[in-house]
């Protein structure tokens, strides 16, 4: 599969993904303006496989909130439905938090990280 083909099924996969009235909206490429439901799919390179194939590590990472606690509580609940609806399309190796930095300061995030062929 294509990186351009897995990325656009992580997408897919990641898209629409609603925990109460949490929903996300996942694109190709980071937003200029986040803001929490956002989310984009990152390459994090590829390693040698058996034979010729390549392993890729992908990242997908979610906006969640502005505010510590409340962004801690999403992530309990958001990371595994995020992990139930990523996992036919990606083998998920980690769910972290992550502060996103952006010119106005840190975000508050989920990564979730993953290989694929």
């Amino acid at each position: 599969m294509s990186n351009a083909t897995q990325r656009a099924a992580l997408i897919a996969a990641a898209d629409g993904v609603t925990v109460g009235d949490f929903t996300v909206h996942a694109y190709d490429r980071r937003p200029a303006t986040m803001k929490p439901g956002d989310a984009w799919v990152r390459w994090r390179g590829a390693e040698r496989a058996d034979g010729f194939a390549f392993i890729n590590t992908w990242a997908v990472i979610v906006i969640v909130s502005g505010e510590e606690q409340v962004a801690d509580d999403m992530a309990d609940q958001l990371a595994y439905a995020l992990a139930g609806a990523l996992e036919p399309v990606m083998f998920i190796d980690a769910i972290t938090p992550v502060a996103q930095a952006t010119s106005a300061g840190d975000m508050n995030a989920i990564q979730i990280m993953g290989k694929s062929e």
